[in-house]
Formats: structure tokens, C-alpha cells, sequence
């Protein structure tokens, strides 16, 4: 059971991702350009100036075939390592957290012991 769901969140996941990958790719060919994404970064606030940075940076970071495009394989890839750093951060999150409590837990267990001792 935990399987097919895991595969229907999948499918779930890779439709809203080839959403995604579609509004980005203005013209349609199956592939997003410079242009395209620097036209995204535009409308998202960017300046004509920041955005072309952050696309060249995008493009060293995620053209794997370095063909000057991204196609939705590149693109796929980089969501899912982009999901994986999120679910790392929020993991080391969550044991900082347990360790945080679990040592002022710790820190009054023996302060406890230290003051039962001394009586």
C-alpha cells in the first residue's frame, strides 16, 4: 500500500512540476531557454540585470548536456535535489531541536539528582 501511494504522490508531484515546466516555456518547445527564464525572473520582480545573473547561474548549475538549454529532465533533476535539500535542512532542523530539549531535559535531570544528593 505504502508504495502505490508513495507512486501516486509521484505522479501527483511530476504533473505539477510538468505544469510548472509548461508555464515557463513561453513558445512551447519543450525546452526553456535563456530568455524564457529570464522573462520569468522579470515578472517575478527581478531586474533585467539580476535576473540574466541568476539565469547564468541556473544555466553553469543545471544545463547538464550544456547545450544552452534546459530540458524537462534538467529541470525534473534540479527540482528533485532541490526538494532533497529542503527535506536535509528541515531533518537537521528537527534533530537540533530534539537536542535542544533533550540536553535541557538532561541539564534539570541532573540538576535534580545534584540537589537530591545533596540532602
Amino acid at each position: 500500500m505504502a508504495f502505490i501511494a508513495n507512486h501516486l504522490q509521484s505522479q501527483d508531484y511530476l504533473r505539477k512540476l510538468r505544469v510548472e515546466f509548461a508555464k515557463l516555456d513561453t513558445n512551447g518547445d519543450g525546452i526553456l531557454q535563456k530568455e524564457e527564464l529570464i522573462s520569468a525572473y522579470v515578472k517575478l520582480g527581478k531586474s533585467p540585470a539580476a535576473a540574466k545573473n541568476i539565469v547564468e547561474d541556473l544555466m553553469d548549475n543545471l544545463d547538464a548536456n550544456n547545450n544552452g538549454t534546459i530540458d524537462f529532465s534538467e529541470f525534473l533533476t534540479a527540482n528533485m535535489n532541490m526538494e532533497e535539500a529542503m527535506a536535509d535542512k528541515q531533518l537537521m532542523e528537527a534533530f537540533r531541536l530534539f537536542d535542544k530539549v533533550t540536553h535541557a531535559g538532561w541539564r534539570a535531570t541532573v540538576g535534580r539528582e545534584r540537589t537530591d544528593n545533596a540532602r
